[in-house]
C-alpha cells in the first residue's frame, strides 16, 4: 500500500485511485451503491478481490518489490 500510494488514500493520478491505485475505469464494477473507490476500506476490500483473481500482476513494481 506505501508503494503505491505512500498511504494516501486520496492518491489518484489521473487513472488510479486510493491506496493500491485501483484502475477505476476496469473496477467500477465491483462497487456496491454508494460505495467510492477513493474510501480506504472499501479500496482494500476491492484490492483484495482483485488479488484473489489476478495476483500481484495489478501491481507489478510494487508486487516485484514487497509482495512476489
Amino acid at each position: 500500500m506505501f508503494c503505491e500510494s505512500t498511504g494516501n488514500a486520496n492518491a489518484y493520478d489521473g487513472y488510479n485511485v486510493g491506496l493500491f491505485q485501483i484502475a477505476e475505469r476496469y473496477h467500477t464494477r465491483r462497487l456496491r451503491a454508494g460505495e467510492s473507490l477513493r474510501d480506504p476500506v472499501v479500496n482494500v476490500r476491492i484490492a483484495y478481490e482483485i488479488w484473489l483473481e489476478q495476483g500481484w500482476r495489478p501491481w507489478p513494481y510494487c508486487g516485484n518489490v514487497y509482495g512476489a
